[in-house]
């Protein structure tokens, strides 16, 4: 992942205001996650003192040697937060977000962690972008965020001082189907998938899917067991996708959101420039995903279906 604009609007962020206008911006008052993101790839400049309120007397300030070793090159992003919905529905993203500007202003308050960010000389210039998180944890979301920013560069995003927690940012690897995993895949499916009024899934088909095109079958694949599954078609004029499935017991953890966007960047690299998808109407949980991952019906469509066989 690029961790940059294109690669997180690509994959649900929204937003994009500048840090300096949050109070003007309308954010969002549920549950989410959000970055922090400076532009480009200028080497930064940091003031002498940090302009961040103080907590229990501590002071934010810290040498500028030490944010330099703790800068990653060639990322964005540099801060991955959460925001949780708190009792009552009182938190969410726009109370959180507000914290995290007056912390910056010099108030004493709730957000001591990302403020690294405020020594940063044009801290007003970065940009905040949030996706919400309904139904998901947005720990769980924002834990498998920074797994992944580890992943790709070895550390964690600047602002961000100390890791989610063990279990919450474990990630399943996502990676193309192979020939020995199709025993595994059609047993998922018919455990986790949609399978009313469609005929039994065949282990030779999904070997014909396979050697059609290698990339189009997405595995997520935790501890060598297959636990999650999206096909990513294309037949050169529409994108489509099918057959997101997840185990039971690894649901609400951003697995599925974590397929999708995976299977999202291989379509648009492929020149997609519309993708859809088939969910049944009867399933929920499947279509308040699809709406939560910026989808929306098209109730003017109805799917004609012959068998070939």
């Amino acid at each position: 992942m690029a961790w940059d604009r294109s690669a997180l609007t690509a994959e649900g962020f929204a937003g994009w205001v500048r840090i300096a206008d949050l109070p003007r911006a309308e954010v969002p008052s549920g549950a989410g996650v959000y970055v922090v993101v400076r532009p480009g790839v200028a080497p930064p400049r940091f003031r002498p003192t940090n302009p961040g309120g103080r907590t229990s007397e501590k002071d934010p300030t810290v040498p500028a040697t030490e944010l330099r070793e703790a800068w990653v090159d060639g990322a964005e992003v540099i801060y991955i937060g959460r925001a949780t919905s708190g009792v009552g529905k009182r938190r969410g993203l726009a109370k959180r977000l507000g914290e995290l500007l007056r912390f910056g202003r010099g108030q004493t308050g709730n957000h001591w962690g990302g403020r690294y960010i405020w020594q940063l000389s044009d801290s007003d210039e970065l940009l905040v972008a949030w996706l919400e998180t309904p139904d998901t944890d947005p720990e769980v979301v924002s834990a498998q965020l920074i797994a992944r920013f580890e992943q790709d560069y070895g550390r964690l995003p600047f602002a961000n001082l100390v890791q989610g927690s063990t279990a919450a940012s474990r990630l399943p690897q996502i990676r193309a189907a192979r020939d020995e995993d199709v025993d595994d895949v059609v047993a998922l499916w018919s455990l986790a998938a949609e399978n009313r009024g469609r005929p039994a899934d065949r282990p030779d088909l999904v070997r014909l899917l396979i050697e059609r095109d290698p990339d189009a079958l997405l595995l997520a694949v935790d501890d060598g067991e297959v636990v999650g599954t999206v096909i990513a078609g294309w037949d050169g004029w529409r994108a489509s996708l099918y057959r997101l499935a997840v185990a039971p017991q690894h649901r609400r953890r951003g697995t599925a959101r974590l397929l999708v966007g995976r299977a999202e960047a291989r379509l648009k690299a492929l020149g997609a420039t519309r993708i859809h998808a088939m969910v049944l109407e009867e399933n929920n949980d499947g279509n308040g995903l699809w709406q939560a991952l910026g989808y929306t019906p098209q109730p003017d469509w109805r799917r004609w279906v012959k068998a070939a066989r």
